[in-house]
């Protein structure tokens, strides 16, 4: 078993990705680290604030391959800087990679670093949720019972004449 094997059978969200526009080859996608993850998630989310922000965008379908345009490029390299191995230049995997394999890597750093905790988040928020429902209408309930203790001093079968 060589090394690269055994790094993937340690750490199985290690993704072999085929990139190439005339040769392919293999590059490794390794999983983000947490600092590394908070990091893209910045990222990923200002570009979203602008992109919400900018009714210009929004409405005009060239604008938004213009917008989508120049958060790839000035976010990718960056963003692949933090999931190749040292070795490979975030630069040259670019220039040696096309569109249908850039969307491959996204779809394994989203999988790999995302795609669990999206569910654990959502499954969380769920659970909290019910006890937060079940916690009111216990509260509701016994609001309810509330019964008035006062008694009449007056017999019921006693008339006023």
């Amino acid at each position: 078993m060589n090394t690269s094997d055994e790094m993937v059978r340690l750490n199985p969200q290690i993704k072999d990705v085929e990139i190439g526009i005339r040769n392919l080859r293999s590059i490794k996608i390794y999983p983000l680290s947490v600092s590394d993850q908070l990091t893209a998630t910045n990222l990923v989310t200002s570009a979203l604030q602008v992109f919400m922000t900018n009714k210009d965008v929004k409405n005009n379908d060239l604008l938004f391959v213009a917008f989508m345009l120049e958060q790839i490029r000035t976010n990718a390299s960056e963003i692949l800087k933090m999931v190749l191995d040292e070795t490979e230049s975030p630069e040259a995997v670019l220039k040696d990679m096309s569109n249908e394999q850039m969307m491959v890597i996204v779809k394994a750093i989203y999988e790999v670093n995302y795609e669990s905790l999206s569910k654990n988040v959502k499954s969380l928020l769920e659970k909290t949720k019910k006890e937060s429902v079940s916690e009111r209408q216990s509260q509701q309930s016994v609001k309810s019972m509330d019964t008035n203790s006062m008694t009449s001093s007056e017999s019921p079968g006693e008339t006023v004449e």
